[in-house]
């Protein structure tokens, strides 16, 4: 079999390709204050998805959803767990994506102790934060993560590939976290690589999928994973 040949063992029916939806942590309830939300069309964007799923579905055909980068802005995500129901809600996730926490920091956050950066910009970039920041989002758009548990429910694949917005999902850890919450939103029990994760580049046949980060110079990603 030839490189480009498509084998119809693995390659799904119907590609769909979706980039920069900058998902974040919701629109800020009180008036005068700037969100860093950039998303607004939960309802239109799930409803999208539902009639594709549902059009698949008729004609038996197997679907593959691909978020191009950026789907998920890690960056403008600002708020923290500041209360002891948040640190529970915190801590839960952890528990799920199996990632571990300092109890020292568990306990902090609880009273609400954090520096001046953190509560002017919000947590850094590493693991336990990076889930944090993930279920922040996952409140904000329980729409969007309905609906992609719906698709996953249905049978189809979710692709997610890094964009220099959301290069946290390098932590397995944050992988895992999504895995939770889609199945904690009603996918089910995802069947092994049903979600999958490209640090680059995503290829199907003759199909190359990347961010456009990854041929503008004003915009790389390099250095250290946490910031």
């Amino acid at each position: 079999m030839s490189r480009n040949q498509p084998c119809a063992a693995i390659l799904p029916d119907r590609l769909i390709v979706v980039g920069d939806l900058h998902l974040g942590e919701g629109a800020t309830p009180v008036r005068g204050r700037v969100s860093g939300e950039h998303f607004f069309h939960d309802r239109e964007f799930a409803s999208w998805l539902r009639r594709l799923s549902s059009h698949g579905a008729r004609r038996g055909r197997r679907l593959e959803l691909v978020l191009n980068g950026d789907a998920f802005d890690f960056l403008r995500v600002i708020r923290l767990p500041d209360t002891p129901r948040g640190v529970a809600a915190w801590r839960q996730l952890l528990r799920a994506a199996g990632v571990g926490c300092a109890p020292d920091r568990l306990r902090a956050a609880a009273r609400g102790h954090y520096s001046l950066r953190e509560r002017t910009f919000g947590f850094g970039s590493d693991e336990p934060s990076s889930v944090w920041k993930l279920g922040v989002i996952a409140v904000a758009h329980r729409a969007v993560f309905g609906a992609l548990a719906m698709w996953c429910r249905a049978g189809h694949s979710l692709v997610i590939i890094r964009g220099n917005h959301d290069p946290e999902w390098a932590w397995p850890g944050v992988r895992r976290a999504l895995v939770a919450l889609l199945e904690r939103a009603g996918a089910g029990r995802l069947r092994p690589g049903q979600v999958r994760f490209r640090s680059r580049a995503h290829r199907r046949a003759n199909v190359h999928i990347e961010h456009g980060h990854e041929v503008d110079w004003l915009a790389p990603c390099s250095g250290s994973s946490t910031i």
